[in-house]
């Protein structure tokens, strides 16, 4: 239903009505709140925008104009969803307000009755299109559709009546605000403008500062950006040139590794034809094809026996075959050295073997004749007309024809002198060769060959048929008629002194290709030639300029009394003779009496030992100095010198290798003990005292070091101590198993420790006592250490490759299975608790406690390490540790690794990681040898101090045991030499 004050408006109040709607609709404003959340009117538009044409749309019509008083129907066609019927404006007037007086009211009431149900249609249907104006209207403005009934109108009158009284409240809240603004508007004017005013004239100002600076800045940036794109293209030119030169690079590495390969190929093809020119060269063909040697008391050739002795039957077959090898030896010689036989031709034919002799008629002498030798004689003779008379002189027998034993051995005796005959011949020529010369070639060699060697080649002279020495006789290789047993023996030594010829022969034709015994019948290579030429050029060069090199030093000659090795076959000694048993008795006891001489030197020296000399000590001056930095400290470092009082090669302090060394705790000067391999102890006083020197005007160079050298021990040396509380003595441990206290006042080495027999061999290497049962580890322990501040803590290295930490504080007994079962000291290892160890890769030889409780160790991988094994110094350190504490791996690992050459080898001394008992400047260091003849030195931390050595180049040695003062900045290094190198 429409409200009963809705039915009689006014065209006034309609039009106002419908206006409202009107502009509320065109103008589109939203309330300044709403009832519903932003959401739904977000949902509401994005659904808007994708949505069809509607299937209804309320419409509100547009409000007529003021002077438009009658009711027109509209023009436009009804929307189709309008179904009732409209009216005129004029119909919705009440018709009885406009009542009529005059003649014509009779009409009038007449045509209002007539009228009058037609008039009611049209009132209905008034009303009907207000009311729908008025429901358009409300559903215009709200998101219910109008009419609504009753309850619903309800509901909505109180939302509306919320919604009132909401804004009734916001608009009072809006005027207090702005009476409130107003009151302190007015309040404030004045003094607060003024301020407020110089306030807004800063922050312009400010601004304006701002604003140049964000100029600048933009500037800036923009510039940067600019250089930025610069380096960025630069970047790129030189990330494509680096492109390309690792391109070259790759390309080079991979030329580099085919010539490589190419090259190690070359050199084993180089290798395998060096060894195979130098064993073509150690190859003698001439000792191969004649092989002389002897077999009892006959002598062989290729193996042939020749000769006849009563109790050996030696078969003829075998002598003819020895005798044919021995005239091919003889010819073979011959013909190498070009040399013919003056009336003799050798015929060898192995079991046949022939000498035939020349026999030329005689002719008148002449002086033109006389004056050529005999070779040339022959060959004369032999290119004359006249055929020379050939005798054949056999070299074989069978002895077979008893009867005819006469004419048989005779041919056969003379064949045999004949040879002799022909190895004299062949011995003067080769005598009479020029042992050396420019003289040429073979040819001119023999021509200009008059001069004889001072030796003649062969140990034995050959008189005729006779051949021997003046010491062993001479005898005849003839065997005769009679064949007694005198001549059998004859011949068979005058058959061993010619092979033995023969082999001299050998010797020298070997000599002879080689160009050892006549060099001027080698032909020089051109590059032999020109390298003399060079050498004479240099030495013409040389002597224009007048420069003399110096001489040399002239080594003494070491006279040898007798071979080291002599032989029983040369001394003529027989196998199993009784001679050679006394003589191998007579060896066996000398070896057994040096031995013995040895092991006496072994034993240890349990008497006490005087030296002269004693050593001033001077007076200390203590140092005192704070925590320096590690800066200062390599500066320091970096001005260490080596002692140049003397030079280091006359720093000889011990005889032999050394093995240990310590510097005294003095801080007056330097005084250095040293011990070597077998037991030398030495000590050098760098400076010293003026008592040691009267003689100012002593030449400098006269001056001898003050060295003192004593041998305290009878094998090395291998540790040195000395207590701080007693600085006068030296205590050292050796491997003889004493350790020996040195008083230094008294000049006397006394034994503080020995085993009870005196042949007991119980190397130490510490001064610490061992273990009756030691088992620290399966392996050997290359080096120990104590910490200095906690000295129950042990640090060892050994071969297993471990770096152990034990404590000392509590032993643990673990029972072993060695088989006895007795209860003794091997059933039951006692071992002190193992706190960590730390695993490397090859063996470590040395571990070294410091005074902060660090530990460096060396090991054969080439590294040096540094355990800290986490220690908190402010805390205690180790010191505060509980007994039987364990570390884990993590702990145990090195905080330090430096690369170092640990590889020493078999005559230098294993290197090690020595600290400094008592840094003043508070930095722990340690020094080292370094396998360039450096000593290397490195704080805690691993940088490198210092690489003390010597511009000069006068260490000649690797100074591997290397040693600091426990406070002074003064290093000291021994090499395997005995000598010292001191840096100050």
């Amino acid at each position: 239903m429409v409200d009963a004050s809705l039915d009689e408006l006014n065209p006034a109040a309609f039009e106002l009505l419908v206006g409202s709607a009107g502009k509320s609709q065109q103008s589109g404003l939203s309330p300044s709140r709403f009832n519903y959340p932003v959401e739904r009117k977000e949902r509401y538009d994005r659904a808007s925008k994708h949505s069809g044409p509607p299937a209804q749309k309320r419409t509100i019509p547009a409000p007529r104009g003021d002077d438009d008083d009658s009711y027109s129907p509209p023009t436009t066609a009804r929307p189709p969803e309008m179904s009732f019927v409209e009216v005129t404006q004029s119909q919705v007037f009440n018709p009885g307000s406009n009542k009529t007086t005059g003649p014509n009211s009779a009409d009038t009431t007449t045509a209002q009755s007539s009228t009058k149900d037609e008039a009611d249609s049209v009132s209905m249907a008034a009303r009907v299109l207000k009311n729908e104006r008025l429901f358009s209207i409300l559903s215009s403005h709200s998101d219910i559709d109008h009419p609504i009934c009753s309850e619903c109108t309800s509901l909505l009158l109180q939302s509306y009546t919320a919604r009132l009284a909401a804004a009734t409240r916001e608009r009072d809240a809006y005027a207090g605000f702005l009476k409130q603004l107003q009151q302190n508007a007015a309040a404030g004017m004045g003094e607060d403008d003024s301020k407020a005013e110089k306030e807004l004239a800063d922050l312009q100002k400010e601004d304006e500062e701002r604003m140049k600076e964000l100029l600048a800045l933009e500037k800036e940036k923009a510039e940067l950006e600019a250089e930025l794109a610069d380096l960025e293209e630069e970047s790129k030119a030189l990330g494509e040139e680096e492109q390309a030169f690792w391109a070259s690079r790759n390309a080079f590495d991979e030329e580099m590794h085919l010539l490589n390969t190419e090259l190690a190929s070359l050199q084993l093809k180089f290798l395998h034809d060096e060894q195979q020119l130098e064993k073509l060269q150690r190859t003698n063909v001439y000792n191969d094809a004649f092989c002389i040697g002897h077999d009892g008391s006959f002598a062989t050739i290729n193996g042939l026996r020749l000769g006849r002795l009563p109790g050996h039957n030696v078969e003829w077959a075998e002598i003819n075959a020895g005798w044919g090898q021995t005239l091919l030896l003889l010819a073979t010689v011959a013909e190498r050295l070009g040399y013919e036989f003056q009336g003799y031709r050798l015929r060898p034919m192995g079991s046949t073997s022939r000498i035939e002799k020349l026999e030329y008629p005689q002719r008148a002498p002449s002086s033109s004749q006389s004056s050529v030798p005999g070779n040339q004689r022959s060959r004369l003779a032999a290119d004359s007309s006249q055929q020379p008379k050939v005798t054949s002189l056999e070299l074989f027998s069978s002895g077979e024809i008893p009867l005819a034993r006469l004419r048989i051995y005779n041919r056969f005796d003379n064949g045999l002198a004949a040879f002799l005959d022909c190895l004299a011949q062949l011995g003067d020529y080769v005598d009479k060769l020029p042992a050396g010369g420019n003289e040429g070639r073979l040819g001119s060699a023999r021509a200009a060959a008059t001069r004889p060697l001072p030796k003649a080649v062969f140990p034995y002279r050959i008189q005729g048929d006779r051949i021997g020495n003046d010491k062993s006789g001479f005898v005849s290789i003839k065997l005769g008629v009679g064949f007694q047993q005198q001549q059998d023996e004859n011949f068979t030594r005058a058959c061993k002194y010619a092979l033995t010829c023969c082999k001299f022969l050998l010797a020298h034709l070997s000599a002879l290709d080689s160009g050892r015994a006549y060099p001027h019948l080698m032909a020089i290579s051109d590059f032999e030639a020109q390298r003399l030429a060079n050498i004479a050029e240099r030495n013409a060069l040389l002597k224009q300029l007048n420069l003399q090199s110096k001489a040399q030093a002239v080594r003494e000659r070491v006279e040898f009394s007798g071979p080291r090795r002599t032989s029983s076959r040369l001394a003529g000694i027989q196998a199993g003779s009784d001679q050679a048993e006394e003589l191998d008795r007579a060896a066996r006891e000398a070896a057994a009496a040096k031995e013995e001489e040895e092991r006496i030197q072994r034993l240890r020296r349990q008497e006490d030992i005087e030296f002269e000399g004693s050593l001033v000590l001077g007076t200390d001056v203590l140092l005192k100095g704070g925590r320096g930095n590690v800066k200062a400290l390599r500066a320091r470092m970096n001005k260490l010198a080596l002692w140049d009082a003397f030079e280091p090669a006359r720093l000889k302090v011990v005889p032999e290798r050394i093995y240990s060394m310590h510097i005294h705790p003095t801080q007056a000067k330097p005084i250095v003990f040293v011990g070597d391999k077998v037991g030398n102890l030495g000590i050098l006083d760098a400076k010293p005292h003026a008592d040691a020197d009267a003689d100012e005007d002593e030449d400098e160079d006269e001056a001898e070091p003050s060295i003192t050298t004593i041998k305290p021990h009878t094998r090395t040396i291998s540790a040195m101590h000395m207590h701080p509380s007693k600085p006068q003595t030296l205590y050292t441990a050796s491997y003889d198993s004493s350790i020996r206290a040195t008083d230094l006042h008294k000049s006397l080495a006394t034994e503080v420790y020995g085993p009870a027999d005196p042949t007991d061999d119980e190397p130490l290497s510490g001064i610490d006592m061992a273990d009756s049962n030691p088992n620290l580890s399966d392996k050997k322990i290359g080096g120990f250490s104590l910490n200095p501040l906690a000295p129950h803590y042990l640090a060892t290295a050994s071969l297993d490759r471990t770096m152990k930490l034990w404590d000392l504080r509590r032993i643990t007994t673990t029972a072993t299975s060695d088989g006895d079962g007795d209860g003794d000291d091997n059933d039951n290892i006692k071992l002190p608790t193992l706190v960590g160890e730390h695993l490397s890769r090859l063996s470590v030889s040395h571990a070294a406690f410091n005074a902060a409780g660090q530990v460096a160790t060396t090991s054969y991988d080439d590294t040096i390490k540094i355990h800290s094994f986490g220690v908190d110094t402010s805390g205690g350190g180790m010191t505060a540790w509980p007994a039987g504490r364990t570390l884990d791996d993590a702990a145990m690992k090195p905080e330090v690794v430096i690369r170092h050459n640990n590889q020493t080898g078999r005559w230098v001394t294993i290197l090690r990681p020595q600290w400094q008992r008592r840094p003043t400047d508070g930095i722990q260091k340690f020094a080292i040898g370094n396998m360039n003849r450096f000593v290397d030195v490195y704080a805690a931390d691993g940088s490198q101090l210092a690489q003390l050595g010597d511009d000069e180049n006068r260490i000649t040695a690797v100074p591997a045991v290397a040693v600091w003062h426990e406070s002074n900045e003064w290093v000291a290094g021994g090499n395997a030499s005995g000598k010292v190198c001191l840096w100050v």
